[in-house]
């Protein structure tokens, strides 16, 4: 693994950071430490347990926590978390491609549902559009690696990421924060919260803005680009009409307008940040959510009945420069709508100290129709897409039955059933899709008109062993199962337009340990994940083969190989002086293919030139170090400096290995004061210090000539006010 330079920047940080007379760490740590206990709600039991006590790999962090690392989003949070790319998809803004352990969805198709499930509110999000946006009063986040197939279903073969909005306050409160950097980004939120009717109603009102100014220079159109408004009002009530009964209603409204995504085409900008598209492209996203919680209190079992309803609308529309160049080689825009119904409805109790259970039923209801077009060289224009009509249900249960004092066996099972039907429409200079109506003509031979169900089987089983209050030992086998489709972007007939299930089989153990009196902790972990049908999407340019792709690249999506994908991973937090925080984490993953189900490297035949092909957005190394020194000013407040350098390396981003993503790197720094009563306070802080391009997405759209090549934002330097009583 190679150690990059910046460490030695940050160690030379923290260890300035740290200069003083020791003092051993005194008491609990404060409810802003990585040391704290966080309660979590992965296992979906009557009440939330403490993350070191539940026997899955889990990075979990509070609001508290989020907030004093300055994560805004749910990118921010990947790097926090080892084996894990909370990464967009760099097509289209606010488009997620959530990896963990390698497994991810490559692809800006719509009609593929992730394999890293993302919750919020106990909600499932059916696409992975409309994500990766900004957070704001968020209660905690929870990242769940490996598959999730007992209690979270199907879609989760990679893990599960579960966002906790926060709920509204007995007490009157509030909290404002206004934020400025680089590039014209202007930020202001603000929540009140409080009693409507005593403690029979209460209420909560979040609202955000955010305004960036573009931080990239476009030479072409002699602008600054990539900028957009993102605003979200999210109301929150909750009602408690008697004792051991509690309903909440969310509802979140969130908006963002502006540029498409930043590219640059290597081949004629060979310096970084050089950016000369023709075309500054557009974003506009609408998305409405409402979640209905109800739980109430019963005698079984001591034990909950909950019920969570989810609706979710997403429009979402892009337009992109694809050839990244100042003129036309090709133009990219899309068109998704989206509407989900949802509805989760379960019972979780203990008996005595030997069972604890936690039974259900989930239905799922959803609809989805995406247009995409392209604008070519010389005029010529292609137009297609498809619907999908799905709905699925699900039985699921779970059991810990506790032998003894110190021994838990886990036993779980969960029976799914889906059915989706398709109609999808050849891309084509024919364009039998209108983008801006979402209207198409599904006939003719090149249409797909079709119907397909699904069922899935996957048990889990495991043993958990509490050998002292602080060390625990678990292991575990579980099954996961990732949707089968139709491919709503085909755009050649050799495409057959359906995938079937990705299946997986995982085994898993780690120990969860703290030590010296609680001012370290030490989480580690391996895994063997065994995958057959691995649905890959295959970007593949006409040039290699235009007989099976004629209309340029071409995505198609198939169960592509059978795979095992394998690796450890830890996680480390250490106080050793009051004031002084390190933590660090660290992932290695290796991936291998079995068995090549088609041509991965599109040169007409299957053979081991594809089979020895890098399984597509596997990095073999991640890692973050970093720390946090706070210094007490007496009566004038406290000072906290915080820095972090993230890293992952070079990952594959397409099938045949032509597409390299740079090796992530990543370098922060802020410095927080804070008033006396914690009330006030005000930062200055770094992002990507050392100015590094990063890219998220590439594509060759004609080799040589035209490269689609997405990029990050380089070096930003911001202040923030926070106020909160």
């Amino acid at each position: 693994m190679k150690i990059d330079k910046s460490i030695a920047m940050l160690l030379a940080a923290t260890a300035l950071a740290g200069a003083g007379t020791p003092v051993l760490a005194q008491g609990a740590a404060g409810e802003e430490s990585l040391l704290s206990d966080i309660v979590v709600t992965a296992q979906k039991k009557t009440k939330a347990e403490e993350a070191q006590k539940v026997p899955i790999a889990i990075t979990a962090l509070s609001g508290a926590q989020i907030d004093s690392l300055h994560i805004t989003s749910l990118r921010d949070m990947g790097t926090y978390a080892p084996n894990v790319a909370l990464e967009p998809n760099g097509t289209i803004k606010g488009l997620a491609n959530f990896t963990i352990r390698g497994l991810g969805a490559n692809t800006a198709t719509a009609s593929v549902e992730p394999s890293v499930g993302l919750f919020v509110n106990g909600v499932y999000q059916g696409v992975n559009g409309g994500q990766v946006l900004d957070n704001f009063d968020v209660e905690s986040v929870e990242i769940l690696r490996g598959p999730q197939g007992t209690l979270f279903g199907r879609n989760v073969t990679g893990g599960a990421v579960v966002v906790r909005t926060a709920r509204p306050t007995k007490e009157l409160s509030a909290r404002f924060q206004l934020d400025y950097s680089s590039h014209d980004n202007v930020k202001a939120a603000a929540t009140v919260s409080g009693p409507i009717i005593g403690d029979a109603v209460l209420g909560k009102l979040t609202v955000y803005n955010r305004h960036d100014g573009g931080w990239f220079y476009n030479q072409t159109l002699r602008r600054h680009t990539g900028g957009d408004n993102t605003w979200f009002v999210r109301p929150t009530i909750q009602v408690n009409p008697a004792e051991g009964i509690e309903q909440t209603f969310i509802v979140q409204h969130l908006e963002t307008h502006g540029d498409g995504i930043v590219s640059r085409n290597i081949f004629l900008n060979p310096k970084k940040f050089q950016i000369t598209q023709d075309y500054a492209g557009y974003t506009d996203i609408k998305a409405t959510d409402f979640t209905s919680e109800t739980n109430i209190d019963v005698a079984l079992g001591d034990g909950k009945i909950t019920n969570i309803f989810g609706y979710r609308k997403l429009s979402q529309k892009s337009g992109r420069d694809f050839d990244s160049g100042p003129t036309l080689i090709n133009h990219a825009q899309d068109s998704w709508k989206q509407h989900q119904y949802s509805n989760e409805l379960r019972y979780a109790g203990s008996f005595g100290d030997f069972i604890d259970l936690t039974t259900g039923l989930f239905l799922f209801k959803q609809y989805l129709i995406a247009v995409d077009r392209r604008d070519l060289a010389g005029g010529a224009i292609t137009e297609g897409g498809g619907s999908i009509d799905q709905k699925g249900w699900g039985v699921f249960g779970q059991v810990d039955i506790h032998v003894t004092s110190a021994l838990t066996a886990t036993a779980g099972l969960r029976y799914s059933w889906e059915e989706k039907e398709a109609h999808v429409a050849r891309s084509s200079g024919a364009r039998p899709c209108n983008l801006q109506t979402r209207i198409c003509t599904f006939a003719g031979a090149d249409a797909l008109n079709a119907k397909k169900g699904w069922k899935a089987l996957t048990p889990r089983v495991g043993l958990q062993w509490q050998a002292t209050p602080d060390v625990m030992a678990y292991a575990s086998y579980s099954k996961g199962v990732r949707s089968g489709g139709y491919n709503v972007r085909r755009a050649s007939a050799a495409d057959p337009g359906v995938f079937n299930q990705e299946k997986l089989d995982s085994l898993e153990g780690g120990i969860k340990s703290k030590f010296f009196d609680r001012r370290a902790r030490v989480n580690v972990s391996a895994f063997y994940t065994k995958i057959k049908g691995l649905i890959l999407n295959g970007n593949f340019n006409c040039t290699i083969n235009p007989t099976t792709c004629p209309t340029g690249v071409v995505s198609t999506l198939f169960n592509a190989a059978d795979a095992n994908i394998y690796g450890v991973e830890g996680e480390f937090v250490v106080a050793p002086f009051q004031g002084l925080e390190l933590n660090a984490n660290v992932g290695r993953t290796i991936g291998d293919y079995t068995k090549v189900l088609a041509d991965l490297n599109k040169d007409g035949v299957i053979n081991s030139r594809d089979k020895n092909r890098a399984i597509p957005r596997v990095s073999k190394w991640s890692y973050n170090v970093g720390g946090t020194f706070t210094l007490p000013l007496g009566d004038a407040g406290k000072v906290a400096f915080h820095t972090d350098y993230g890293y992952r390396s070079k990952a594959f981003l397409d099938e045949a290995n032509l597409v390299p993503m740079v090796p992530y790197r990543k370098m922060n720094a802020d410095i927080t004061y804070t008033l006396p009563g914690g009330n006030l306070s005000v930062s200055a802080y770094v992002t990507n210090l050392t100015n590094r391009e990063q890219n998220s997405a590439s594509t060759p759209v004609v080799p040589g000539v035209a490269y689609y090549y997405v990029i990050d934002k380089g070096r930003i330097w911001g202040a923030t006010l926070n106020y909160k009583f």
